[in-house]
């Protein structure tokens, strides 16, 4: 068998022997590669559906938020005239939208923040 088949080294080793033995990188690895090689985490059976819930609950008032910012930067078509009582028309008051769309963002920031919140329930 030739000698570049051969699996056995018989030769000595060349490389020196590190005496500088710091566990603490070690360690670190090992920890890194058990975070890998652990399952990921899971909510329980009944909690599974909340978070395409909260998906939807996002998405559907980022389309009121939207909805709303359209409707402020659209003029209203149609005939101001042709309104019961002389009422003022397309005038939509922007400090009421400004309010909502801010309640909005609040009610977003508090959803977005409940799967961190999950997490810590997970099993």
């Amino acid at each position: 068998m030739p000698e570049s088949e051969f699996p056995y080294s018989v030769k000595p080793d060349e490389t020196p022997i590190s005496f500088h033995m710091n566990v603490e990188d070690q360690i670190a690895k090992y920890k890194d590669d058990e975070k890998h090689q652990k399952a990921p985490l899971t909510l329980p059976f009944d909690l599974e559906p909340v978070g395409k819930d909260l998906r939807a609950i996002f998405e559907r008032l980022a389309n009121i938020r939207n909805a709303l910012i359209q409707a402020v930067q659209q003029p209203v078509e149609g005939d101001p005239t042709q309104l019961p009582f002389n009422q003022e028309y397309g005038k939509i008051n922007k400090g009421a939208v400004l309010k909502i769309t801010k309640k909005i963002d609040a009610i977003n920031r508090l959803v977005v923040d409940i799967p961190d919140e999950l997490a810590k329930i997970a099993i």
